[in-house]
């Protein structure tokens, strides 16, 4: 066990207690207050002067499929093989032992949610990870996640060889497409259900979109402008997902729907 004593702790949910202690006991908080006994012969560190804050959570992060340690050559964050490509999991190319991962607890970074890259508009599934720790301690939830790409980084893919929609109008059918099927793979997986003879195989490149329709995790999509906004917004009325806006740049055009729809925005990289 150790005590952080004297620090003004910021406790986020309740508060800021000034010259707060806190107790630590295999790696987690095990009590903070302003009079928190400090059991016989506890190790203290002193803190006075100092802030204490929740490790921090880096909502959107490449650390581990761009590794800092390897030339960008080796990275793993776009499988820009198909303009789909929902069967791919984050956690399948994480380089654990990337030096991002030291670099981030560093700077207060204690747990990433990691994404496949927008080179494509389904990169695959991402994977929410502790920053520090064992490959399988580490996982904090898998999927974490489905990885889409409205419009930006798919115009500047340098996979030109590759059928990718080529506007705003294609994207958002194709992603009506791919749920559609899904939903008619739902529909026979159900009836197979009912009769193992006729149950279809569980593909993974459908798994993934069913995840989302059965609201087991959300669609997380990169997107920036109001239109892109506002055409996911009529694809989660016709399908009724849960929704994430990443990067989103200009939702504050539109933050009172988004306030009511309860769709967050990660702001960043």
């Amino acid at each position: 066990m150790l005590a952080v004593k004297g620090a003004k702790i910021l406790t986020i949910t309740n508060g800021v207690i000034e010259n707060g202690t806190a107790l630590v006991e295999n790696g987690k908080f095990t009590a903070v207050g302003a009079d928190v006994p400090i059991p016989a012969g506890t190790p203290v560190f002193d803190a006075t002067g100092k802030y204490m804050v929740p490790g921090f959570i880096d909502c959107h992060s490449h650390v581990g499929i761009i590794p800092l340690t390897l030339d960008r050559e080796y990275g793993d964050v776009n499988e820009a093989t198909n303009a789909i490509t929902g069967e791919c999991r984050a956690i399948d190319g994480v380089y654990f032992d990337d030096i991002g991962f030291r670099d981030g607890i560093a700077e207060g970074v204690t747990a990433m949610l990691i994404h496949p890259g927008s080179q494509n508009n389904i990169g695959g599934v991402s994977v929410a990870l502790k920053a520090a720790g064992t490959r399988e301690s580490r996982v904090i939830r898998n999927p974490a996640g489905l990885k889409g790409a409205w419009t930006s980084s798919r115009r500047s893919s340098p996979a030109r060889d590759i059928p990718y929609p080529a506007g705003r109008m294609s994207v958002a059918s194709l992603f009506r497409n791919w749920f559609k099927e899904t939903q008619d793979y739902m529909v026979k997986l159900e009836a197979g259900e009912k009769n193992p003879e006729k149950n279809p195989r569980k593909r993974d490149i459908f798994e993934a979109f069913a995840k989302v329709l059965r609201k087991e995790m959300p669609l997380r999509v990169h997107s920036m402008l109001p239109q892109d906004f506002r055409a996911l917004f009529a694809l989660q009325d016709e399908f009724g997902f849960n929704l994430s806006v990443e990067h989103g740049d200009e939702a504050w055009v539109l933050a009172s729907e988004f306030a009511r729809r309860n769709v967050c925005v990660v702001y960043g990289p």
